[in-house]
């Protein structure tokens, strides 16, 4: 197993390293190359549905869908004697187990990204049998993201007119703060055309905040119902530059991930 020196994978409290130094193998290390990372730097399947026109040839073209995303983890676990490998395999066997949602942490090439993932399959661990000055383990681990989007460096923006940006490479989706005192409320509007209007009164001690990706608005946390009259969803697309404006006597903080897929 050749060492890769700027991996580093890290899940649920594990870590899966690229190389490792004989110090922290002797406490026992999960050791992984970059080909023992599989889904991750590439893109995931497409869906798509093919409804045939019933009078006609060919299909309607509706837009494809992302499927989720599978990342597998495979490597080899170090350990200077049984007992560490055999705790080393408990510990991988009760990842996820109890099917909460963790983040995955992958550095590679000087930056790192992360995503939401469960358990997609149990892990596998098997104990090679080597004892000559260290003992050995292969393990297999594979994680299921529901979202197939990956983040990166998140930037912040703030003011009542603010442009925002990303360095990645699909949309961007960012969870909107808006605090003032307006009551008759107020929109935020994007310079590609998009609006979100608001008529719940804005109070000086309240944040609203909006979800882009689902266009619900939150006052203080708490989910509020028939009060927007347009719910764009203001997106951030790669490589664009767009600009957010709200009502005046009211302010934006707007955090932006970069958006990989």
């Amino acid at each position: 197993m050749v060492a890769d020196a700027g991996l580093m994978v890290r899940v649920g409290g594990v870590d899966f390293v690229g190389a490792t130094r004989p110090d922290d193998w002797r406490k026992g290390a999960f050791l992984i190359t970059r080909a023992g990372l599989d889904g991750w730097e590439d893109g995931v399947d497409v869906r798509q549905q093919a409804v045939e026109y019933s009078m006609s040839n060919g299909s309607y073209d509706l837009a494809p869908r992302l499927a989720s995303r599978v990342v597998q983890v495979t490597g080899k676990a170090l350990a200077p004697d049984p007992v560490t490998l055999g705790w080393m395999r408990s510990k991988l066997s009760g990842l996820g187990a109890r099917g909460e949602q963790m983040s995955v942490e992958v550095t590679m090439n000087g930056c790192t990204s992360w995503a939401r993932c469960r358990l997609g399959a149990k892990p596998q661990f098997t104990d090679t049998g080597r004892r000559s000055g260290v003992c050995e383990g292969d393990f297999v681990v594979q994680l299921w993201c529901p979202d197939p989007r990956k983040f990166g460096e998140r930037k912040v923006f703030s003011g009542r007119s603010v442009q925002v940006f990303h360095r990645g490479n699909f949309d961007a989706s960012p969870t909107i703060q808006v605090r003032g005192a307006l009551s008759g409320g107020y929109t935020v509007s994007s310079s590609d055309g998009r609006t979100f209007r608001v008529t719940e009164a804005l109070t000086s001690s309240q944040v609203h905040t909006i979800n882009t990706s689902t266009g619900v608005l939150r006052v203080d946390g708490s989910a509020v119902f028939g009060s927007v009259t347009s719910a764009d969803l203001l997106k951030v697309a790669p490589g664009t530059t767009p600009t957010f404006t709200v009502t005046s006597g009211a302010t934006l903080t707007v955090p932006v991930y970069d958006t990989f897929i």
